[in-house]
């Protein structure tokens, strides 16, 4: 006894496989270009951090050192403020904000000794 297929049969399963295949193609077409995406926002925030943190290490020095490295950078300089030896700065790039600090205080010793073990007096 010989099996045979229906011609029909066969092309319907064809058919459906293939709209399986497209479906899925589309999937994880979507969700590499979502991923992109994602990877690009993410970079674009890191470097304008990046740009902060570098516009407060040299808002120290004032608000002209501040402006030119955020300009140099691509950003502009929203804000800079200074409080008790801390400068804060907001910078701004394609619609994103980032908000940095830096000080030329060092930091605290909180825990040791206020005598420096050079003073001889130890």
């Amino acid at each position: 006894m010989v099996h045979t297929r229906s011609i029909r049969d066969s092309g319907s399963e064809r058919a459906q496989s293939t709209f399986l295949v497209i479906a899925a193609l589309t999937v994880v077409g979507a969700a590499v270009a979502a991923l992109f995406g994602l990877t690009a926002e993410l970079v674009a925030r890191g470097r304008l951090q990046t740009t902060a943190d570098i516009a407060a290490l040299a808002g120290v020095a004032g608000r002209p050192a501040a402006s030119e490295v955020t300009t140099r950078n691509g950003a502009r300089l929203i804000d800079l403020t200074e409080s008790d030896g801390v400068v804060t700065v907001t910078v701004e790039r394609d619609g994103r904000r980032a908000v940095a600090s830096a000080t030329d205080v060092p930091p605290s010793t909180v825990g040791r000794s206020e005598r420096s073990p050079d003073d001889g007096s130890g």
